[in-house]
């Protein structure tokens, strides 16, 4: 009986592993890579901040105009300074 049992485990051993197929699959897994801190970009002080009451009351349209202009030109370069530290960031693969 022990021998007869010995031999059908046997069997069940010998047939599972010839059933067995290895096989190596590539799985690409995205890496998660450490964020680089964004640049310090300091917000300008705007040149329309110093249009004072006195300006607005004399009616000082030249300076008023001009402080115009220039925040507008600080607006642009300070918004330019910003979409180029996105980019940075566009350019990363996704996670």
């Amino acid at each position: 009986m022990r021998l007869l049992l010995s031999l059908a485990l046997l069997f069940s051993l010998a047939s599972c592993g010839s059933l067995t197929k290895k096989e190596v699959i590539e799985v690409k897994v995205p890496v998660i890579q450490p964020i680089p801190e964004p640049p310090k970009i300091e917000r300008p002080s705007l040149e329309i901040n110093f249009i004072t009451d006195e300006d607005l009351k004399n009616q000082n349209l030249d300076k008023i105009v001009k402080s115009m202009e220039i925040t507008i030109q600080q607006l642009l370069d300070y918004s330019r300074k910003l979409e180029k530290a996105l980019d940075a960031y566009r350019l990363l693969p996704p996670t």
